[in-house]
């Protein structure tokens, strides 16, 4: 289960990166092709591994995150065997979505970018295998979250693509 902390309602529409000018997807999640090394794209690798976490939430398919997250990005692993668990043990979410509301570039060395988003989650529904369900309360207050993204240039028969390669929860524990 990925719930993060709640104290009042969630905006009733998505709302959308303003920070850096940048609109959130709404297409499927997949992973994003490199055809340019700018900090645009890589905003929207993030916001394309958001869109995979919830799609993943909602569906119990973890493969569009899987694909998206370095297999050296510990916290995304643990993101993607957490849905892929919820789904095997017949917990369904409805609702619960994570977005992504502002975010703030803090660095970048040419090929990776470092970013600081804020999070918040919306009300939803857990329903657990025998029926019952539990409620995900709104998140009121923005969480943070560090993100380390990049191209990954390794050769795949798709070419190269974006990739999440390193997550830290700057604020998720209080």
């Amino acid at each position: 289960m990925m719930v993060l902390a709640a104290c009042s309602t969630a905006p009733t529409t998505p709302p959308t990166v303003t920070s850096l000018g940048y609109r959130q997807p709404t297409t499927a999640p997949t992973a994003l092709p490199v055809s340019t090394i700018t900090r645009g794209a890589a905003v929207d690798a993030v916001l394309a591994f958001f869109d995979a976490l919830n799609h993943g939430l909602q569906t119990g398919d973890a493969d569009p995150m899987r694909r998206m997250a370095a297999m050296s990005c510990g916290p995304c692993t643990e993101w993607v065997m957490r849905v892929q668990r919820q789904h095997d043990e017949g917990v369904r979410q409805q609702g619960g979505r994570i977005y992504v509301v502002g975010m703030v570039a803090l660095g970048e060395d040419g090929v990776d970018f470092l970013f600081r988003a804020s999070v918040l989650q919306e009300s939803g529904t857990l329903t657990g295998p025998d029926g019952t369900p539990r409620p995900i309360a709104a998140g009121g207050k923005a969480e943070l979250i560090d993100l380390r993204v990049g191209p990954d240039l390794s050769v795949r028969a798709a070419g190269p693509q974006w990739m999440v390669k390193t997550i830290t929860l700057t604020d998720l524990a209080k």
